[in-house]
């Protein structure tokens, strides 16, 4: 096992550099990757009902729960059918926008 402690002119270098630290507020090291996160999920809720998912971190709770909601921005894709009683996703979207509602849990 190995332990790195920088040194005072290594943390002088690390501090000043201006590349590094403007590629990473600008988001250019960032390389992310497609993946399924939830599969074959099915279900109904009547209207007025409120959904309780549990689960472990990284377990896709988070990500059901706002695609239920129709928010769906920073996904690249939402595969199958979510349908609010008769309409589509985007017709429900344009419509009635704010009648579906993801309340993210707060801390104190």
């Amino acid at each position: 096992m190995r332990n790195f402690i920088s040194t005072f002119p290594d943390a002088v270098v690390g501090f000043f550099n201006i590349f590094a630290t403007a590629s990473s507020i600008l988001g250019l090291n960032k390389k992310g990757r497609e993946f399924d996160i939830l599969k074959g999920f099915r279900g109904v809720t009547k209207p007025g009902e409120m959904v309780l998912v549990l689960g472990r971190p990284g377990s896709g709770c988070t990500t059901f729960l706002k695609v239920l909601a129709n928010q769906r921005t920073g996904y690249t894709k939402v595969g199958g059918e979510v349908l609010y009683g008769k309409f589509p996703a985007d017709t429900f979207a344009k419509t009635y926008r704010g009648e579906a509602v993801y309340n993210e849990e707060g801390g104190l």
